[in-house]
């Protein structure tokens, strides 16, 4: 999804989930593909250099770690690793939200442990 519109419905998309995560990679070629074709700069799920876009309320987990095949499109990360689906099952298992770190501890905080904005898949 384009990053502009996704920020322009991203209270809406709150509102109706309460809790949201979303998950993000530098290494997904079909975003970049995507961007290209459809001559923007940006994707909501895509982390530049200066890290992923981030939205109050909304989770950011950076998954680039675990999905770079060297000749895969990396579109898929999140339903072939075992690390995210992992991490999705517990979500959709747990009757309370837990933050990302309580539910896979190995994840970093981004950019450090006392100011978080983000977290990501350590390479």
């Amino acid at each position: 999804m384009d990053r502009d519109v996704y920020l322009q419905r991203a209270s809406q998309i709150k509102a109706a989930a309460g809790a949201v995560t979303l998950y993000a990679s530098s290494t997904d070629l079909a975003l970049l593909t995507c961007m290209k074709k459809a001559q923007s700069t940006s994707r909501m799920a895509f982390v530049t250099k200066s890290g992923p876009t981030l939205v109050s309320g909304i989770e950011m987990v950076d998954v680039s770690a675990v999905g770079s095949e060297m000749f895969a499109l990396n579109h898929s990360t999140y339903s072939t690793s075992r690390a995210v689906l992992d991490d999705i099952g517990r979500i959709i298992s747990s009757s309370t939200h837990l933050k990302p770190p309580q539910r896979t501890p190995t994840l970093r905080s981004m950019p450090d442990d006392s100011n978080t904005t983000y977290w990501m898949y350590p390479y």
